[in-house]
């Protein structure tokens, strides 16, 4: 089974270790649909869980609702299956913590091919890592 990950939001990323593929999250949903229609179609996504902080105000709790609907209607659309997991239990069954960069450094150390050596990386990362949970524990 190969996974994609997927980070969503604005500095959210795709990623496809298996195929060395990691890509920034396109802005809106032809792009992001154009980018899938050029990686493999036999893949299962998972998909970090958003939702809506208490101090996030109402228009960006929905362009946020907004933007991780659009991926689940493009992951649809292709016909790719997804999970959907919390950021908290992928971490945790990965053995890491809320820390960002804690995140990037376990992405850098599993995957040393990728560009993740700035800290707005940390998408990519995130993307990363989530492919690597669903090798793992999906």
């Amino acid at each position: 089974m190969i996974y994609l990950g997927i980070d969503p939001g604005k500095t959210g990323a795709l990623a496809i270790p298996d195929c060395r593929l990691v890509e920034d999250m396109p802005n809106g949903p032809h792009a992001l649909l154009e980018l899938l229609s050029t990686w493999p179609a036999s893949v299962t996504a998972v998909i970090e869980r958003q939702q809506a902080m208490p101090v996030t105000g109402r228009a960006a709790s929905f362009v946020i609702g907004e933007g991780y609907g659009i991926i689940q209607g493009v992951l649809a659309a292709r016909r790719v299956p997804y999970r959907i997991i919390n950021a908290a239990t992928w971490k945790r069954q990965m053995g890491l913590t809320a820390d960002k960069e804690m995140v990037r450094a376990k992405a850098r150390e599993l995957f040393p091919w990728a560009e993740l050596h700035l800290k707005k990386h940390e998408g990519r990362a995130h993307a990363l890592m989530l492919a690597e949970w669903g090798r793992r524990f999906a």
